[in-house]
């Protein structure tokens, strides 16, 4: 049992230092997206919904790339010949004399564990929101033929060949797609039965709006990601700006493609606010995203973001920055002072094993020449040692 668990700790090892450096690397990434945020004008939502997903992929992809970089590489192939190998070894990470990093790498079984009980945890809380909302779709939701007609014809508008289900529920608050292989519509009734036709073709073309976009499997990939990185908060502040984003390209879809007019089109939203719920995270709902910020785009009204939203923005923004400044000068001068020279135990086993840290005084190169010692007066050969 205990050599398993000696096989494996290299591995717990590169993982956990792994997560340890996304801290800075989110960090890195939090600040790089803001400052292109503040490049790109608010009216280019496309553009600033592309350096989103680059974000998005550069997060998912530096952990990645460190652990690989980490990874062990075999079993005591860099032990020098003559050297212990009972133990395993991986690369080292910590520079030598640093007591946080050791404190650290000693923690680093216990932080790998926490991790994992947490992915754990946001995974099942994930999926049991995905189970209620198929159980909703299969039990609770029924077909409106006049619905399906009506999507068939916005399908054939938005040259999206594939069949979409269009159910009513008086379960759900606001229109919602779901699913990925068999994606299905989820309309509330009082938006089925109370809405103008006009606004419900509207609300329909967002949903196949998101269909054409394959914004159903980046969504599932975001939620995937927000839960593998789940302890990072530039992770959650980038994908929630991704949805908000997403929404306004499918606004801006709709409405190229309707032709529809966008005074009705934000009607159709503010209507749609009134019923509002807070969406799953594996939904894509019709009155996602920021609101007010939608509704003035459209329109074509000037403004700013809800300050409270972007204040918060930058506190999560503020919190990371501290922590990953905090952990670099932690790692950067929590050293131990150096030791100049160091006597070694002079036992036969030493003396049979070269050292894999310190190289012979016969093998070093020096640039320059040593003195000569003289000594005042020879010793004379009678006189004993210690005499």
């Amino acid at each position: 049992m205990s050599a398993a668990i000696a096989g494996w700790l290299p591995w717990i090892q590169a993982l956990g230092w792994t997560l340890v450096h996304f801290l800075w690397q989110g960090l890195v990434v939090g600040l790089a997206y803001a400052a292109l945020r503040a490049l790109l004008p608010k009216t280019h939502c496309h553009a600033r919904y592309a350096a989103g997903l680059g974000a998005l992929a550069l997060l998912a992809l530096w952990p990645l790339a460190t652990f690989v970089a980490l990874r062990p590489r075999g079993l005591a192939t860099d032990v020098v010949a003559g050297a212990s190998t009972d133990a395993p070894a991986f690369p080292l990470v910590a520079t030598g004399g640093d007591d946080l990093a050791a404190l650290i790498g000693g923690l680093l079984p216990w932080l790998v564990s926490l991790w994992a009980i947490g992915v754990l945890v946001v995974g099942w809380r994930a999926l049991r929101e995905w189970h209620q909302l198929v159980q909703l779709a299969r039990r609770w939701a029924v077909a409106s033929p006049e619905l399906d007609i009506l999507v068939q014809s916005l399908s054939r508008r938005f040259g999206f060949m594939r069949r979409v289900r269009v159910l009513v529920s008086t379960r759900v608050d606001t229109p919602m797609l779901i699913g990925w292989l068999k994606p299905v519509v989820l309309l509330p009734t009082a938006v089925a039965l109370g809405f103008p036709r006009q606004q419900v073709e509207l609300i329909l073309a967002h949903e196949l709006g998101h269909l054409r976009r394959y914004d159903h499997l980046v969504n599932l990939a975001q939620a995937l990601l927000e839960t593998l990185l789940f302890y990072h908060p530039v992770v959650h502040w980038i994908s929630r700006e991704v949805r908000n984003e997403r929404e306004l390209c499918c606004d801006a879809l709709v409405l190229r493609l309707t032709r529809g007019e966008p005074r009705e089109y934000a009607q159709t939203l503010a209507a749609l606010e009134e019923l509002r719920q807070v969406p799953a995270s594996f939904a894509l709902a019709a009155s996602g995203g920021e609101l007010l910020e939608r509704v003035r785009r459209i329109i074509g009204m000037p403004g700013q973001r809800i300050a409270g939203a972007s204040q918060g923005q930058m506190r999560w923004l503020l919190a990371v920055a501290l922590l990953g400044a905090g952990l670099i000068l932690a790692l950067r001068v929590g050293r131990d002072e150096a030791r100049i020279f160091t006597a070694p135990s002079l036992s036969v086993d030493w003396l049979q094993r070269p050292s894999s840290v310190a190289l012979p005084l016969a093998t070093l190169s020096l640039p320059f020449e040593l003195p000569r010692l003289q000594l005042a007066a020879p010793i004379p050969p009678d006189v004993a040692p210690g005499s």
